[in-house]
């Protein structure tokens, strides 16, 4: 199976929503791409389908909403065995556009993916862009 529809199924999984950019790209092994987000300035529980929201930002100004949501694998106590899905999205390379970074894991990043240009979200997505600060203008 190709990155992008894998990508887009856990994405639907994750967050019970058809969420699809045009382009994806993993990242290199030993890179952490969540590097880019910044400072954490707020966080909104339960802000998107049942997923946590934080609000970074950058040295520059600009603004990053990740999506959070964690999934116990069994009742260990130790938070070491759960798995995490998050998806970062922020202002994209072109004006008007969202770029994402999605990243997985357990107790450590396993995976993350760059994710270019935000091509298809529920409009409820598309208005907590817009509150937040990421999509300035319609698209």
């Amino acid at each position: 199976m190709d990155l992008a529809k894998w990508l887009e199924r856990q994405l639907k999984r994750d967050f019970h929503a058809e969420i699809r950019f045009a382009e994806y790209q993993q990242a290199e092994e030993g890179t952490d791409p969540r590097s880019v987000l910044g400072d954490r300035r707020s966080e909104t529980p339960k802000a998107f389908r049942n997923a946590d929201a934080v609000l970074y930002q950058t040295a520059d100004g600009k603004k990053a909403l990740g999506l959070f949501v964690d999934i116990p694998t069994f009742d260990s106590g130790d938070r070491q065995y759960d798995s995490w899905h998050a998806l970062y999205l922020m202002p994209g390379r072109r004006p008007g556009s969202v770029d994402g970074i999605y990243c997985t894991g357990g107790y450590r990043l396993a995976l993350g993916v760059w994710c270019r240009n935000l091509r298809r979200a529920p409009w409820s997505l598309g208005k907590l862009l817009k509150d937040y600060g990421i999509l300035t203008y319609d698209r």
